[in-house]
């Protein structure tokens, strides 16, 4: 049993005082009212380059670009950047001021004007409308197409007006002055509202609504799914579908005057009011309704224009705060009142009815909610640490809590108490986990513990190694425990035999944050530096971001029931299907594919919390909850929104060495000359922008796709002439791929001399010239031949060189030294002759030793140039000279050619060098020499120079020995001119009696390929 010493007198002191001085009854909190707003805000203005934060109209044409119209011009809006066209830049545009916008199914955008001109917008040019007098100086309210197709354009003075042939109609008056609607029903039927009096269009007719109920003050309209009309008078709303009205309900903004009114794919009504900010409302729902405004965080209380996109965005443009897009979340939070008093949430665990959450967290205590209500439980109700890092119920309902630094507490009532028989022990809690048997595991600072009442059974050690810092924990259906380690790696506990698991075997990370027994009994482990990983049939499979898991840090896994493992990591909340998760492990794909909610998915972090159990839990309604370092997440996989709809793709311009080119007509053709070419491309996915994929090539140049990642730009510098199509496709923040792309054919036309008759004309001109190739071709190779064949003599010229010079050299020193040893071995009895023999046997074989390096230096093509040449010929000289007592001065140049000198031109040059310094240390009796190499243009130049006694050249020629001392009639000094002359160069020799001796090689250097 694990011996743990008892807390210090000062600190059960202490505790003692916090107790005291701190409340003795549960802390109550208020309720918030209203679960937290599960919609994300994102919002775009000038400084986004929208050309103004007055946002006048919205519309969305059938390629899915997002036009935004202000009174600073037209913008369209890919989602992430804006392309503004007003008066300077489009002077098609007789008015930067927008005031209206329609997208008919005719691909045509609308533009309407606050001087009541009329502009279209059709296969990427602007155009200029005739409108009809009627409309001049009345600013374009709405526009909309009836049943036959016609334009009607509603202006600010109440008149509709038809586009095709001018016909104007007023509109009933009511008491609202300056409140205006416009409204299209899906069948084609066009209303309108003028003044708060409702009226409608048929057969070029305007019929008034004669419903006084509904019809004495409108404040907005729309059409609904069903092909009805949304009608909001005097505070109510109601439904006109096949001339019943349905249903009498209270509108939430009450008598608000709407700008706009909206019915989503979803069925929710937005409300948008001048002063008043934005409502949501729910018909035919429980939902309370939703108040957007600048108290709620909202950026403006002025709306103008609404707009839902294609994806289900709902896009707001504010009359003073730019553009606001609203979506609802995937993932929402819930907090307390108190926002955890800014600290992290470290632990959660359900409790034991719907609805119910026991929170633990780093410093704030515990809390527990419950239908709404939260309760918090700190030192007051006897928990000995703020730091709650683990919460746990166990099979009979009790609450464990494992806090920092203060042990293990079990909830009883309102009040927490030590766990028995470990009052004393100040440990670390990290991980709970409720046991099979009916017990509590526990992961510690110190061990595993199984606790059961009173009893503990602690598992401190394996395999000599200490098991500490215990963070995760599970437990199979045959008793069969994991737990993993800070540090330590995987540990299995099986029949109480413990088994360790590291790096060694397999294991990505020895840092593990959680364990997860599939029903299979896969193990699932997710590490802190090393991603995911899976055990099964004793084999560890990696999944990491080379897969494409989206992060290295998995600190949760909970498995929904559909299919899909939902993680908590370090870069939110990861969504990732387990059957592509064990086709990735088995090795049968490369990479899995993984949605991933971070704070534009409604996280208040991308953060989830690690290191602690449990780091997440699933609810009894399939909600599955994850503490973050801000507060507590949560997502519904049954209600989570995927986007199924691939992104339209646009080819938006090609820049060609800086020329763009927009007008992409059939074929491209493209002069020759020019190399860069730059492909801008975008896909109108607007749920998140900045998650959009791409992928591009040109197809006759690359046979694989370049992965772009979210890059919307293709750069290649340099294109061959040819035919080419370029591709790109794209996939939306879910995955999902547009695989058709967009792609353009173009042709990159060649230079004359690039043409298919140029090369016909050069190779009958390359014919014609072949026969005379032919001939000087055999003669070159016939040439080579013999270059080969007098290359193979010159090798066979140097192996008998090296084996002349080893057999020479070598072989007469090794058998001097054979023979002295004999001799020696018989002097033993004489030992003066003996140790004469013995050093004569050294200065031989040092000799060898010596003629052994000279040979090999002679040999290696490492050698082979000046540099090399000239290091040896002074190490030499140094030596040589040292050992005769005789100083050696050297000048040497400071830098060398980089020629490439043969072996045996360095093996000539070498001899004869060392044939001139043996003659300077055997007969010149000098005292001092000097030796010097001087670099030519193509030359060099190495001098001997000695001060000894010299000799007349005249009497040697005439073979008269001038001093008896001096060898002269030797054939030492002929043996180096032939030398050098075997190797090209030129020996001179000049000496004069009693000044000493100066000996010069002269080398040509020959350049060889």
């Amino acid at each position: 049993m694990l011996q743990i010493p008892p807390a210090r007198r000062f600190k059960r002191i202490l505790y003692g005082i916090v107790l005291l001085m701190v409340w003795l009854k549960v802390l109550r909190l208020p309720a918030e009212g209203a679960d937290t707003l599960d919609y994300n805000l994102r919002v775009w203005q000038v400084e986004n380059g929208l050309p103004q934060n007055k946002v006048t109209a919205l519309a969305q044409t059938q390629d899915g670009y997002l036009w935004v119209g202000t009174y600073g011009g037209l913008a369209r809006f890919d989602g992430v950047k804006f392309t503004v066209f007003d008066e300077r830049s489009t002077p098609e545009l007789p008015d930067s001021r927008v005031t209206s916008l329609f997208a008919a199914d005719d691909s045509t955008l609308w533009i309407g004007h606050e001087d009541g001109s009329l502009t279209i917008y059709k296969n990427g040019e602007f155009q200029p409308v005739n409108v009809p007098s009627a409309l001049n100086g009345h600013k374009i309210y709405d526009m909309g197409a009836d049943k036959s197709g016609d334009i009607w354009v509603f202006c600010d003075a109440g008149l509709l007006v038809r586009v095709r042939d001018g016909l104007t109609l007023s509109t009933p008056l009511g008491g609202a002055e300056g409140l205006l609607n416009f409204a299209r029903t899906t069948n084609g039927t066009i209303w309108v509202a003028h003044d708060g009096r409702l009226s409608r269009l048929e057969h070029s007719t305007i019929f008034q609504e004669v419903t006084e109920e509904t019809n004495t003050y409108v404040q907005g309209i729309c059409s609904s799914r069903d092909g009805g009309l949304w009608v909001s008078s005097n505070g109510r709303l109601h439904k006109l579908n096949q001339d019943q009205w349905t249903p009498d309900l209270p509108s939430p903004w009450s008598q608000n005057p709407l700008t706009h009114l909206l019915e989503t794919m979803d069925g929710t009504l937005l409300a948008a009011t001048a002063k008043d900010g934005l409502y949501l409302m729910f018909p035919g729902t429980n939902k309370t309704s939703i108040h957007f405004d600048h108290a709620s965080g909202f950026p403006s209380d002025g709306i103008i224009s609404v707009l839902e996109d294609r994806e289900g965005n709902i896009w707001i443009g504010t009359s003073d705060s730019g553009l606001v897009q609203l979506h609802q979340n995937n993932v929402q939070s819930i907090s307390p009142p108190d926002r955890w008093r800014g600290d992290a949430v470290l632990s959660v665990c359900p409790g034991l009815v719907s609805n119910e959450l026991w929170v633990g967290t780093e410093g704030a205590g515990l809390y527990h909610y419950l239908n709404g209500n939260w309760s918090n439980y700190g030192y007051t109700n006897g928990i000995g640490n703020s730091y709650i890092w683990s919460v746990a119920i166990d099979e009979t309902g009790k609450l464990w809590i494992g806090t920092w630094n203060a042990g293990l507490f079990f909830r009883d009532n309102n009040h927490f108490k030590f766990a028995l028989g470990m009052t004393n022990l100040e440990l670390q809690v990290p991980a709970l986990l409720p046991a099979r048997d009916g017990g509590l595991w526990v992961g510690t600072s110190f061990g595993l513990l199984h606790y059961r009442t009173d009893q503990t059974n602690w598992f401190t050690q394996a395999d000599g190694k200490l098991l500490r810092n215990v963070r995760t924990i599970a437990e199979a259906l045959d008793g069969t425990v994991w737990f993993g380690m800070e540090g330590n790696g995987l540990a299995c506990l099986e029949t109480n035999h413990i088994h360790l698991f590291g790096r060694r075997d397999g294991l990505p990370s020895d840092r593990i944050e959680c364990l997860r027994l599939d029903v299979d009994g896969t193990l699932w482990i997710g590490s802190f530096d090393g991603g995911l990983c899976r055990y099964k049939h004793g084999k560890f499979s990696v999944i990491d971001r080379e897969q494409g898991l989206p992060s290295s840090v998995i600190s949760d896994i909970e498995d929904d029931g559909h299919g899909f493992f939902w993680m908590g990591s370090r870069d939110g909340i990861i969504r990732a299907s387990k059957s592509e998760l064990n086709d990735c492990a088995d090795g049968r794909i490369k990479e899995i594919h993984c949605l991933t909610y971070g704070t534009d998915d409604g996280m208040p972090t991308i953060e989830c919390t690690s290191g602690l159990q449990p780091a997440g839990c699933q609810t009894s309604d399939g909600r599955l909850w994850f503490p973050t370092t801000k507060g507590l997440a949560f997502v519904n996989p049954r209600t989570v929104k995927i986007n199924h709809l691939p992104p339209p793709m646009v080819l938006e311009e090609l820049v060609v060495d800086g020329q763009r080119i927009t007008n992409f007509t059939a074929p491209l053709r493209i002069p020759p000359g020019h190399n860069r070419f730059d492909f801008y491309y975008t896909a109108l996915s607007l749920v998140a922008p900045e998650k959009v994929r791409f992928k591009y090539r040109i197809e006759g140049l690359e046979p694989d796709w370049v992965d772009a990642d979210t890059k919307r730009v293709a750069n290649y510098s340099f294109l061959p002439p040819g035919t080419y199509t370029f591709h790109v496709i794209a996939c939306n923040n879910d995955g999902v791929w547009n695989q058709t792309g967009v792609s353009l054919p173009f042709v990159l036309l060649p230079y004359f001399w690039q043409t298919g008759w140029f090369y016909f004309l050069g190779s009958s001109t390359s014919l014609v010239m072949a026969g005379g190739a032919v001939w000087f071709a055999t003669r070159r190779r016939m040439r080579r031949k013999l270059e080969q064949i007098e290359r193979q003599r010159e090798l066979e010229y140097e192996r008998s060189r090296i084996a002349r010079d080893i057999h020479d050299d070598l072989g007469s020193q090794l058998t001097s030294i054979t023979m002295l040893s004999d001799g020696a071995r018989s002097q033993l009895d004489d030992p003066k002759q003996a140790s004469y023999d013995l050093n004569q046997i050294y200065d031989i074989a040092r000799e060898a030793t010596r003629s052994m390096d000279e040979i090999v230096w002679a040999v290696n093509p490492d050698h082979d140039s000046m540099e090399s040449l000239a290091s040896y010929l002074e190490k030499y000289a140094l030596d040589f000279l040292r050992a005769a007592g005789i100083k050696c001065r050297l000048d040497m140049p400071s830098q060398f050619p980089t020629w490439r000198l043969t072996s045996e031109l360095r093996h000539n040059l070498f001899l004869a060098y060392k044939e001139a310094l043996n003659n300077v240390a055997k007969h010149a009796a000098a005292s001092e020499a000097l030796i010097t190499m001087t670099i030519e243009s193509n030359a060099f130049e190495v001098t001997i120079e000695d001060n000894g006694r010299g000799f007349d050249q005249m009497a040697r020629k005439n073979k008269q020995t001038i001093n008896p001392d001096r060898l002269t009639s030797g054939n030492g000094l002929n043996n180096m001119k032939q030398r050098l002359l075997k190797i090209g160069g030129l020996c001179e020799i000049k000496s004069i009696p009693g000044n000493g001796t100066k000996i010069k090689f002269w080398v040509a250097h020959k350049s060889r390929l």
